[in-house]
């Protein structure tokens, strides 16, 4: 896969024990930042400054149109649980070295069922937070 335009994205929550919930049909629109806590190990002689990595951590942003039946319930016990697992790949089809599958737990401090003006289209906005380790897979 070279240059495409993300319009098939699969993007899946599940909370708990219970099955995975697909949400692409409602995505419109995401972001995956994953970075690494640089840490300075410049000592005494050296002219320049050097670094290493520290701690790893991971966000995720996702809009999508609400749905009060699909989305708001699922969101609603996403919000109070420990253990969600957040599921992104690029296309929907089979995950393989140019389609890698983004997995790994989340935590969903805040989550606003409405945030919408009179006349504007009922849209959600989550921000997702790492609770783990982000794993990238490509088989």
């Amino acid at each position: 896969m070279a240059v495409f335009a993300l319009m098939d994205a699969k993007v899946s929550l599940q909370v708990g024990s219970s099955s995975a919930v697909s949400i692409s049909s409602y995505v419109t629109g995401g972001t995956l930042e994953h970075s690494n806590d640089p840490l300075e190990t410049t000592a005494m002689g050296s002219t320049t400054k050097t670094r290493t990595y520290g701690v790893q951590d991971w966000t995720a942003k996702i809009e999508l149109n609400q749905d009060f039946t699909v989305i708001d319930a699922l969101l609603w016990s996403a919000h109070n649980a420990s253990a969600v697992t957040l599921t992104i790949i690029p296309v929907d089809t089979s995950v393989s070295a140019t389609n890698p599958q983004y997995a790994g737990n989340v935590l969903l401090p805040s989550y606003s069922p409405i945030s919408q003006n009179h006349g504007e289209l009922a849209k959600v906005s989550l921000d997702f937070v790492a609770n783990g380790a982000l794993a990238r897979t490509t088989s």
